[in-house]
């Protein structure tokens, strides 16, 4: 496993957590941000998207890369798609970075992931034809646990648990635990359907 990376990084805080690899659409619209984007666009740079709750940043986060300005409206507001790189933990928060509108921080990049293990890949082959409906070889292609867990539908909470694992083994140890509970709520509603139908 590579070792972490420190620097500088602009920061756009949100209540949303974007896994490596995961793209996401956000609309942008304040003056600060817009100047984020364009200077990420001009120099082909990345920015971090750090969780916030209760107007508090929560410590994990995310590197993120621009995949497309999707729309530019006449007011200067867009709608752009972005992608995940990597975890990312904020060591500090600057509100400003210098000569710009829009914050930044010290932030440590996390190594995203070794391959999977053969055993989770085949758990997660098995969850997926149960759960989901997928054929066991379309399952298999998923190499490493954002892979995975991109297909999982986590919840924010569920992602920033993830983002915040230091190691793919405790990720397997994690995803496996959310995949276990799942099909035990799907083993349940089917109980309960079965149930209501007997005559």
């Amino acid at each position: 496993m590579s070792s972490v990376t420190e620097l500088l990084l602009p920061l756009f805080p949100l209540g949303v957590v974007v896994l490596p690899g995961e793209e996401i659409q956000l609309h942008i619209f304040e003056p600060r941000y817009k100047q984020l984007i364009q200077d990420c666009r001009e120099q082909e740079s990345t920015f971090g998207i750090p969780f916030v709750k209760s107007g508090a940043i929560r410590g994990y986060g995310t590197n993120v890369r621009l995949l497309s300005v999707d729309n530019t409206y006449a007011t200067g507001e867009m709608d752009i798609t972005v992608v995940g790189v990597e975890p990312l933990h904020v060591e500090a928060f600057y509100p400003e970075f210098p000569d710009k509108l829009y914050p930044g921080g010290k932030v440590v990049l996390r190594p995203t992931d070794s391959e999977a293990s053969d055993e989770f890949r085949d758990l997660f082959a098995a969850f997926d034809e149960a759960f989901l409906g997928s054929e066991p070889w379309k399952s298999l292609t998923y190499r490493s646990t954002y892979e995975i867990a991109n297909k999982l539908n986590l919840s924010t909470e569920q992602k920033y648990k993830l983002i915040s694992l230091g190691n793919t083994d405790a990720r397997e140890a994690y995803l496996t635990n959310v995949m276990k509970y799942l099909l035990v709520l799907q083993e349940q509603e089917n109980a309960v359907e079965d149930g209501f139908y007997l005559s």
